[in-house]
């Protein structure tokens, strides 16, 4: 049933998905984002899962065809194709909302994450660093830098990621996909370059 648990939590918090619930809770606290309208937060969000969700799933599913290929990526070294795909869809995401009005914040959000991907691939190449802890560290990184940048109260998701970044490291601990350094040099990294980026540019 542990076993299960943690699968779940490693699914819910996938780094595929993270920048989608990174952009949805922006919608539900960040001031003027708040009104702006249903049709254009649709847009973000289809844009924002399209190029960080959809299209690296397709890719990943591609190269899964070749049987060199490890679909669990054991080995650092196994991330390094995937993470260069990864960052060319965050840019064209990161491209196309430059194109619709107000969306600047999520502009900066995505090049940053473009960052902590950059760096997760250039570790990647020596060590298996925990990108999903990266992804979890830098939404915790992003809430709080815009929160204390603008001044805003994000009520309770805070505390909420806060537990959720708990219950991560133990699930991908208790996997056994990543030793504890992994798992808090990741969040180290993703929480320090998202929270520096978001408050100071």
């Amino acid at each position: 049933m542990e076993r299960l648990f943690a699968r779940l939590v490693s699914f819910v918090f996938h780094p595929f998905l993270i920048p989608t619930i990174g952009f949805t809770l922006l919608f539900s606290f960040a001031g003027h984002l708040v009104y702006i309208p249903m049709t254009m937060k649709s847009i973000v969000l289809v844009i924002a899962f399209s190029s960080t969700c959809f299209l690296p799933i397709l890719s990943f599913a591609a190269l899964s065809l070749n049987k060199k290929f490890d679909p669990f990526v054991n080995k650092s070294r196994d991330r390094i194709i995937p993470l260069l795909f990864t960052g060319v869809y965050y840019y064209m995401g990161y491209y196309l909302l430059g194109r619709i009005p107000a969306t600047g914040l999520f502009r900066i959000m995505l090049l940053a994450s473009l960052v902590v991907i950059l760096i997760s691939l250039m570790v990647s190449a020596y060590w298996k660093i925990s990108i999903h802890m990266a992804g979890m560290g830098g939404l915790l990184g992003a809430v709080l830098a815009i929160s204390f940048r603008y001044g805003l109260n994000p009520g309770v998701i805070v505390p909420a990621l806060i537990v959720g970044t708990g219950l991560l490291a133990h699930s991908r601990i208790y996997l056994e996909k990543h030793s504890p350094t992994q798992v808090y040099a990741g969040l180290s990294m993703g929480m320090i370059v998202m929270y520096s980026i978001l408050y100071f540019i």
